[in-house]
C-alpha cells in the first residue's frame, strides 16, 4: 500500500505548505511510507513531516552541499 503525506494530513493549505517547503520537499512521502512501514502512529508522522518540512523551510538561502546542511542540523 503506498502512502503520502496526503494520507496524514487534510486541510489543504497545509498541504501546500508541506509539498512546496523547499530543499526536502521532495523527501517527505517517502518518509511517510517508511515511517508508516515502520508502524510508527500517525501522530508521531505527523510531528515528524511537521518537523522536518519546518527544517526544510529554514535550510532556504543556503548551500545544497551536504557539509554545510550538517553544520546547519547541528545548529537547528
Amino acid at each position: 500500500m503506498s502512502v503520502s503525506i496526503n494520507d496524514f494530513f487534510k486541510y489543504p493549505l497545509t498541504l501546500d505548505r508541506l509539498h512546496n517547503c523547499g530543499y526536502l520537499s521532495s523527501y517527505l512521502n517517502p518518509f511517510a511510507q517508511w515511517m508508516a512501514n515502520q508502524q510508527f502512529a500517525d501522530v508521531t508522522i505527523r510531528s515528524h513531516i511537521s518537523n522536518v518540512a519546518h527544517l526544510s523551510q529554514s535550510l532556504e538561502g543556503i548551500e545544497s552541499d551536504i557539509r554545510d546542511l550538517n553544520e546547519y542540523i547541528q545548529a537547528f
